[in-house]
C-alpha cells in the first residue's frame, strides 16, 4: 500500500498548517514564490527532493520519498514575535515530522539538509529535510 508521491504533499500540508503561527503562510509543491511581496514577513515552503530506492523485495520496493522544509524570514520587515513565531514553528515542524508514520507503514527520517542556514543580506532562510517511506507493487 502506498500513499503516492502527490498525496503525499497533502498529507504533509495536513500536518504542519495547524503548527503556523497567525500570518505565516504555508506551500507545499514546486510554486515559485516571491518573498518580497508575500503579505507577511515569515513563510514557510515544503519542497518535494525526488524518491530514491530503498530496498527492493519480491513484488514490491520501498522508496525515501525526500522534502525539505524551508523557513524564510524577511529581515527587513519582521518583528520580534513573528521571528519567535517563525523560529518555534521550525522547531515544531521538525518534532511533528520526526518518527510520523502516514500509513503506519514506517517512520519519517530526518535527513541532511543541503545548506541548514542561508542570509544574504535580507532573507534568512532555515531549513530540514526529511524522508517519507513510500511502497510501490510491482503491475500484475
Amino acid at each position: 500500500m502506498s500513499l503516492g508521491l502527490m498525496a503525499l504533499n497533502a498529507a504533509i500540508d495536513a500536518r504542519l498548517r495547524p503548527l503556523l503561527p497567525a500570518g505565516m503562510g504555508l506551500g507545499v509543491g514546486y510554486a515559485p514564490e516571491n518573498l518580497t511581496e508575500l503579505a507577511s514577513p515569515i513563510h514557510a515552503h515544503v519542497v518535494p527532493d525526488g524518491a530514491a530506492p530503498a530496498s527492493d523485495v519480491g513484488p514490491q520496493a520501498r522508496l525515501m520519498a525526500g522534502f525539505t522544509l524551508y523557513v524564510f524570514l524577511d529581515q527587513e520587515r519582521i518583528d520580534a514575535t513573528q521571528e519567535a513565531g517563525a523560529y518555534q514553528f521550525f522547531d515544531d515542524a521538525m518534532a511533528h515530522v520526526l518518527g510520523w508514520q502516514p500509513l503506519d507503514l514506517g517512520e519519517c527520517r530526518l535527513v541532511a539538509s543541503p545548506s541548514p542556514l542561508a542570509y544574504d543580506g535580507r532573507i534568512g532562510r532555515l531549513e530540514f529535510s526529511f524522508h517519507v517511506p513510500v511502497y510501490v507493487r510491482r503491475a500484475p
